[in-house]
């Protein structure tokens, strides 16, 4: 009879032993998460200079005000970055590149030259945001595709599309010229 407590003493202590280092991996694996990055990432970031969204890191940002010469954020990789209510203001708000998914609710986007580029493979959508540009509203190419719903978008080319990229914008206020190259969709 002690034998089989002892058996099953060893065997508890074995399983205790599994699941705490089960238990340990899964931690340290969510520590090391792009969403506990980003989040790290916008908790220390001031302002002062272009915060990078790269990897995949996930990051949100809500009602922050940003008046920079450098671009505002530079999301790229498989970056996930929402954006609500946010005022950006520089010589270019937001660049997105490789498969980044921006999503922008709302807010200010100001660029000198352009407010928001995207390429590569990135995915952003924009609602209800107003979008300013020096030259360029939004300007996008490769594979980019991007969902403008409401808001407004304001610049000499409000909108510049190239390469295989597409852009759908509904019942959104254009003021600018469209710019169309290359096997780019744009659809008013």
């Amino acid at each position: 009879m002690s034998e089989s407590k002892g058996m099953g003493a060893k065997i508890g202590g074995a399983l205790g032993t599994v699941v705490f280092v089960i238990v340990m991996a899964a931690v340290m694996a969510y520590s090391f998460s792009g969403t506990v990055k980003g989040m790290v990432a916008v908790l220390l970031w001031n302002g002062s200079s272009t915060l990078l969204c790269g990897g995949n890191q996930v990051m949100k940002i809500d009602g922050k005000k940003v008046d920079m010469t450098d671009t505002v954020i530079m999301a790229g990789g498989s970056c996930k970055l929402d954006l609500t209510n946010v005022e950006f203001k520089s010589k270019q708000a937001i660049s997105c590149g490789g498969d980044a998914k921006v999503t922008i609710t709302g807010g200010t986007f100001e660029g000198s030259d352009e407010a928001i580029s995207a390429g590569g493979a990135a995915r952003v959508t924009i609602k209800d945001a107003t979008i300013i540009g020096g030259k360029e509203g939004i300007s996008i190419g490769g594979e980019a595709d991007v969902q403008v719903d409401g808001g407004s978008i304001r610049a000499e080319k409000a909108i510049t599309a190239g390469g295989n990229a597409k852009i759908r914008a509904t019942g959104t206020k254009i003021d600018g010229a469209v710019d169309k190259g290359g096997n780019a969709v744009v659809e008013i």
